[in-house]
């Protein structure tokens, strides 16, 4: 029987993002041991997970006074020719000097203090800094991604923007990227243990374990392909890397597509600003833009085929093995199959490309070759299910609790 401090930014009551799908198997794991006190910073709730109680807190997320002295000292002095150096002034504040909150960081501190937890548990190391936890071996971190390897992949993709943008953010990056990797490794030498989803980056310690996304919806039939020319994108479209991801196709790839096959349609899912929205519909064509939908299943029954042309970011891409597990054809940008190399064989379970004319190339012959779509998709509903389950999820945290 374990007494559990069950810490998250995104909650594991509502599964309307892949973060959030994550912290739902985690803590439903947890929650088979005994007793979890969930402390998140989202309010809806719309998941009941047994043996589970939410901690109210005052979520008040105000900078502190000192990133306030910051912006003002900063306002104030610099005239407004260079206000876009405020911007990176900042960014270099938060990310590298590792501000927590403190109001945060005394709730937290007096929940221990009352209840004395066999252990807690964090996800994403932003979390433990937030709310100034202190790397300790009754910790367990789970990280979405190595920081470094966020700011790695930012630093890679500088694109079409100005001189001087480039040589701040070129800079900016570069510093974290140091910052990071030894703050990081620091952090994993005092805790008990970490979970990552990318099974690469777990050779960096002995105490680092694999733990993979595994996709929330589960256990469903093949979808039906209603549209053999419709592609389907699902994602939050306000995270950045989605909603850079989809311009570039729209931008790059999409015209390829559409001089060869002037019938495709893109249909995005996923929730979106309705400034964007409006946008992406006068500037594309054959643009279908659902935004936020009831009704998932619909979205992928009503699909050919699955994108997910995503070049940046942290984690791994959960929507690859969601549309994988519902039987779905994909064709995905080399770095959407990060964490993933052990099941994905490209061009047997689904197509990875290189480039933007390899994108839009392996999209046409999917479209146009029924059988190997078909073929595709049964062979990724396959893959899934033989290495991605909720049981997998239950062992691994199983033995790692039971160490302690």
């Amino acid at each position: 029987m374990k007494n559990i401090l069950f810490i998250t930014e995104h909650s594991p009551f509502k599964t309307c993002s892949g973060a959030n799908q994550r912290s739902f198997f985690i803590c439903s794991a947890f929650s088979k041991f005994d007793n979890v006190d969930v402390l998140t910073l989202e309010h809806d709730m719309e998941f009941c997970i047994k043996n589970c109680s939410k901690i109210d807190i005052n979520n008040d997320l105000n900078e502190n006074n000192f990133v306030k002295y910051i912006k003002q000292f900063f306002l104030i002095f610099i005239p407004p020719l260079f206000t876009i150096f405020f911007e990176y002034a900042l960014k270099f504040v938060k990310n590298v000097f590792n501000i927590k909150n403190h109001k945060l960081s005394k709730i937290v501190k007096s929940y221990i203090k009352k209840n004395k937890y066999d252990f807690i548990f964090v996800r994403t190391i932003r979390i433990l800094i937030l709310f100034g936890i202190k790397p300790d071996k009754n910790v367990i971190l789970d990280i979405d991604d190595l920081p470094e390897q966020i700011y790695i992949s930012k630093k890679q993709n500088l694109n079409n923007i100005f001189l001087l943008k480039y040589i701040l953010y070129k800079l900016y990056y570069s510093i974290c990227i140091v910052k990071y990797k030894k703050y990081t490794r620091k952090i994993l030498n005092k805790i008990f243990v970490a979970y990552l989803p990318n099974e690469k980056q777990c050779l960096l310690l002995n105490n680092i374990v694999y733990l993979p996304n595994i996709p929330y919806i589960q256990n469903l039939d093949e979808t039906k392909i209603n549209n053999k020319k419709r592609l389907l994108f699902v994602g939050k479209i306000e995270y950045q890397p989605n909603y850079t991801g989809i311009e570039h196709f729209l931008n790059n790839i999409f015209p390829i597509i559409l001089e060869n096959n002037s019938d495709v349609i893109i249909n995005i899912v996923g929730d979106i600003n309705d400034n964007r929205k409006s946008e992406w519909q006068k500037k594309y064509k054959n643009i279908i833009v659902s935004g936020f939908v009831n009704d998932l299943i619909s979205e992928y029954n009503n699909s050919s085929l699955v994108i997910v042309p995503v070049y940046n970011g942290g984690g791994t891409n959960i929507k690859v093995i969601e549309a994988m597990n519902l039987g779905k054809a994909c064709v995905i940008s080399s770095f959407a199959a990060r964490g993933f190399e052990n099941i994905l064989e490209n061009g047997n379970n689904i197509f990875i490309a290189d480039n933007d004319f390899d994108f839009a190339k392996k999209v046409l012959i999917l479209l146009e070759n029924e059988e190997l779509k078909k073929s595709i998709g049964k062979k990724a509903k396959e893959s899934v299910n033989d290495n991605y389950s909720f049981d997998n999820i239950f062992n691994i945290i199983s033995k790692s609790i039971n160490n302690i």
